[in-house]
C-alpha cells in the first residue's frame, strides 16, 4: 500500500487525539498523511514527500490536489519539482503547459514554466 493510500481526513481534534494516543503508547507513528479539505494541506504534504524523496507519492498527491484546485500554481510547481527530481524533464514542462491551459489569465504560470 502506498503512502497516498493512507490519506485520512481528520478534524483538528481527532488529529490531536491520535498523536496523543501514539505518544502515550510509545508507538512509532506510521507515515500518515493528513489532508484536510484545503489546497494548503495538499501543498505542504506534497512538499514533505518531495523532501523525503517520495516523488511518486508526491506526484499522486499533487494530481489529487490539482483535480480539486486547478488554479493553485503551487500544486503544479510541486508536481513539476517531483517530476524533475525523477529526471522526467519533459513531463515537468508538460505539467506547466497543462496549468497554463487551465489558467491562461495567470502570468505566474508562464513565469514558473520559464524558470523550470
Amino acid at each position: 500500500m502506498k503512502i497516498v493510500d493512507y490519506i485520512v481526513i481528520f478534524t483538528d481534534q481527532a488529529l490531536k487525539a491520535q498523536w496523543k494516543k501514539e505518544i502515550a503508547n510509545n508507538h512509532k507513528v506510521d507515515p500518515i498523511l493528513i489532508v484536510q479539505d484545503n489546497s494548503q494541506s495538499f501543498i505542504e504534504n506534497s512538499q514533505t514527500l518531495i523532501e523525503q524523496g517520495k516523488w511518486d507519492d508526491a506526484i499522486q498527491l499533487c494530481d489529487q490536489g490539482i483535480k480539486k484546485y486547478q488554479n493553485n500554481m503551487n500544486l503544479y510547481k510541486n508536481k513539476a519539482t517531483a517530476l524533475r527530481e525523477k529526471g522526467l524533464l519533459k513531463q515537468a514542462i508538460d505539467i506547466w503547459d497543462e496549468g497554463i491551459l487551465k489558467n491562461d489569465w495567470n502570468m505566474e504560470f508562464y513565469n514558473e514554466k520559464d524558470i523550470c
